[in-house]
């Protein structure tokens, strides 16, 4: 028979142990979720109305540059990229083109291929800060969904043992929730690992 508090008390008596030791057993699944809500790497704070302001601060980004268009996927994959190396080239060759001008063919418009230099070398650097502070607020979104998963799949898996002991408002909890377990149709079997 398997005893969950003996192997709880193994695991605790060997901390530095990994999780993945365990056998494939509620005892295994809990403790990977304390460790995630025992890892609590987010601790901030975020009400409505910081939400609002980003949101605002965003807007007033946006609107200082007017003009600006959204590609394609196919344009994207079309168009030439301009990383650091080709960036420097049309800098150059920009520089070139307004000291040397008897070499640019009659089609070319040489102020506003200056123009558009200028705004993809600003541009370009403002993208960089806004994906940079994107990719942050997105981690600790991530990093706190985590945290906020491992303690709710915790609290799940605690309702469901209530439950099949008969404890009161046990079942109406678990019976609402699981329906709700993400990837689980009404039609799918029992959940039985956290979702990663």
């Amino acid at each position: 028979m398997y005893n969950f508090g003996e192997e709880c008390y193994t695991f605790a008596k060997n901390p530095g142990s990994r999780v993945e030791k365990l056998s494939n057993s509620p005892a295994k699944l809990i403790i990977h979720q304390t460790f995630k809500i025992m890892d609590n790497r987010v601790q901030m704070v975020v009400p409505s109305e910081k939400v609002d302001t980003a949101s605002q601060k965003i807007a007033e980004i946006d609107a200082l540059f007017p003009g600006t268009l959204s590609l394609t996927a196919d344009e994207r994959r079309g168009g030439m990229k301009l990383g650091e190396k080709s960036l420097s080239f049309v800098s150059k060759g920009v520089e070139f083109m307004q000291r040397s001008p008897e070499f640019t063919p009659a089609y070319v418009d040489t102020p506003e291929a200056v123009r558009d230099f200028e705004a993809a070398k600003n541009l370009f650097a403002v993208g960089r800060q806004l994906q940079i502070l994107a990719d942050k607020i997105n981690d600790t979104a991530t990093q706190a969904g985590i945290e906020a998963m491992a303690a709710v799949m915790a609290y799940y898996n605690s309702v469901k043992q209530a439950s099949k002991q008969g404890v009161a408002g046990a079942r109406t909890i678990y019976d609402d929730l699981s329906v709700r377990f993400p990837g689980r149709g009404r039609s799918n079997p029992e959940p039985t690992q956290t979702p990663e």
